[in-house]
Parts: C-alpha cells; sequence; structure tokens
C-alpha cells in the first residue's frame, strides 16, 4: 500500500464546489472576532461574560425560537456566546433543542444582510424585551449575575475562556504576511 495521494483521488478533490465564497467568509469571521477583540470585557470580564450568557439564553434563544423563518443576529455579547456555542456542535444541538424547542441555525450573512438582520432583530428585541436592552455598555456591567443560574449543560463561561485568545493567534498570522 502506498501513501499520499492516487491521480484518482486528486481529481476528486478537484471537483469539490462550495456554495459560499470561503475567503470572503474567513474575512467576516475574523472582522467579528476583531470586533469581540476591541471589547477586552467580553474575553476578561466575569460579570459580563455571565450577563451574556444569561442574555443568551433567556432573551435571544427564546426570540430566534419565535421567529423560525427570519434571519436575526444578536447583539456583539449575545453573538460571541452564541459563537462560542456552536463551536461545540453536540452540544450546541442537544442544549438548544432542550432550551428552543429546535436548533438555531446560523447562516453566513453578507455585510448588508447582517446589518439589515441585527437591525431587524434590534427591533424585534425591543418590541418584546422593553427593560433589556438589545446592546450593553460593557463598561456598565459590574456585579455578576447572581440571581441566575445558566441553562446550558455546557460550561459557556469556560467556551469563551478557551476561545477568547483565537483572534489573537490568527491576527498574528495577517500581520505576519
Amino acid at each position: 500500500m502506498q501513501l499520499g495521494t492516487s491521480m484518482s483521488q486528486s481529481s476528486t478533490y478537484d471537483k469539490i464546489t462550495f456554495s459560499v465564497d470561503l475567503v470572503e467568509a474567513c474575512r467576516r469571521e475574523l472582522d467579528f472576532l476583531a470586533e469581540v477583540d476591541r471589547h477586552d470585557a467580553l474575553t476578561t470580564s466575569r460579570p459580563v461574560i455571565r450577563q451574556a450568557i444569561r442574555r443568551y439564553e433567556q432573551f435571544w434563544l427564546p426570540l430566534v425560537a419565535r421567529h423560525p423563518s427570519e434571519s436575526l443576529v444578536p447583539g456583539l455579547d449575545v453573538h460571541w456566546v452564541w459563537h462560542c456555542h456552536m463551536l461545540a456542535p453536540y452540544s450546541y444541538v442537544s442544549d438548544v433543542t432542550r432550551l428552543a424547542g429546535r436548533v438555531v441555525d446560523h447562516r453566513l450573512m453578507t455585510r448588508s444582510e447582517l446589518e439589515k438582520a441585527r437591525k431587524k432583530t434590534r427591533q424585534l428585541w425591543v418590541a418584546t424585551y422593553q427593560d433589556e436592552p438589545f446592546d450593553v455598555d460593557f463598561a456598565d456591567v459590574n456585579e455578576p449575575t447572581t440571581d441566575y443560574t445558566p441553562q446550558c449543560s455546557y460550561d459557556l463561561e469556560a467556551a469563551v475562556g478557551r476561545q477568547s485568545k483565537f483572534y489573537y493567534q490568527v491576527g498574528l498570522q495577517i500581520t505576519l504576511m
């Protein structure tokens, strides 16, 4: 048995196609990670992270579950927690199905689609949750949410900690190129 790629395997790989522009999708992902990185509290402040988890579970998941045909995009803190949760697909499917009644899909969007979806989500959020802001002032979060116990079986706070350095690592490669 020979190691390596045979001619038939190579020609098979050449036929693979993607329904999205992977380079553009990577750029949008880097833009998102850069935005998170600009808000240090999203990765270092336990009160901010715990509040984001509460907002994700108590507000985002129920909202998106009530609007299954809409493309919705949450505020940055919730989006970051959602992102970290999706990186553990088995736990994500289990937790979200239990909490929202279904898997909440995430689809790649262009920048203009993203802004339009975020605007629509902000309107739905404000109409549904008058006492909970769509966007959070991270500097204004001081105390941990003591009266809230996270509902996900997956440790989202630990996941945020693990993912917090990812942009730094990929950013090193970008600046070296």
